[in-house]
C-alpha cells in the first residue's frame, strides 16, 4: 500500500506519520518565531509610545509654563500701561488747569491795564 505524505509518497504509515509530525513541528516553530517577533514588536512599540508620551508631557508642561509666564508678563504690561495712562490723565488735567489759570491771569491783567488807562 502507498501512503500519500506531504509532497511525496510514503512506503509505510509510520513514514507518513513521521513526515506529518515533522511538518507540524516546522509549522509550530514558524508560529513560535512569528509570535516572538510580534511580542518583540509590540513591546518595542509600547516603549516608543511611552517615550513619546513622556516627551509630549514635557512639551505640554513647557507650553503651560510659557503660557503662565506670558500671562504674568501681559498682566504686568497692562498694569504699567494703566499706570502710565493714569499719570498722563493727571498731567493733562494739571496742565489744563494751569493753562486755564494762565488765561484767567492774562484776562485779569488786561482788565487791570484797561482799568488803569480809564482812570
Amino acid at each position: 500500500m502507498l501512503w500519500i505524505g506531504i509532497g511525496h509518497g510514503c512506503d509505510s504509515q509510520s513514514d507518513c506519520m513521521s513526515s506529518c509530525l515533522c511538518v507540524c513541528m516546522f509549522l509550530y516553530l514558524c508560529l513560535y518565531v512569528c509570535m516572538s517577533v510580534c511580542v518583540y514588536q509590540v513591546s518595542s512599540l509600547k516603549q516608543d509610545l511611552q517615550v513619546k508620551e513622556k516627551q509630549y508631557e514635557v512639551r505640554l508642561q513647557a507650553v503651560e509654563d510659557s503660557h503662565r509666564h506670558s500671562t504674568v508678563e501681559l498682566r504686568e504690561m497692562l498694569t504699567a500701561q494703566q499706570q502710565m495712562s493714569a499719570k498722563y490723565v493727571f498731567h493733562c488735567s494739571f496742565l489744563s488747569a494751569f493753562y486755564s489759570l494762565c488765561v484767567l491771569c492774562v484776562v485779569f491783567f488786561r482788565m487791570y491795564v484797561i482799568a488803569i488807562h480809564v482812570h
